[in-house]
């Protein structure tokens, strides 16, 4: 998971269908750490980085591992970045203050 500031819930570290194996502040801290074995089934990516937009992190995900699922996450949603997010095969959802909607029931 990338974020850009904050850290994830402490309600969902604690859900045993969910494992949290990182959270990253930069998409380029990431993107090394996809040369190790680690291999996450799904990215969660902040549209805002401080180092490169979400968008382009979603599109270098891609490239080095296609089988990642990578959802796109913005507070502020827009038909360019929605645009963008698809092209790459990203799914793109609106955050909100309970992450309820990425919920696995």
């Amino acid at each position: 998971m990338a974020r850009n500031g904050g850290s994830f819930d402490p309600d969902y570290a604690e859900d045993e269908r969910i494992c949290i194996y990182s959270e990253y502040d930069s998409g380029t801290a990431f993107i090394k750490g996809l040369n190790s074995p680690f291999k996450p089934d799904v990215c969660l990516i902040d549209v805002v980085l401080k180092d490169i937009s979400g968008i382009e992190y979603g599109k270098r995900i891609k490239e080095k591992k296609p089988d990642i699922h990578t959802v796109i996450m913005t507070a502020y949603p827009d038909a360019e970045s929605f645009s963008e997010a698809r092209k790459i095969g990203a799914d793109y959802v609106e955050k909100s203050p309970c992450l309820e909607a990425l919920a696995v029931n």
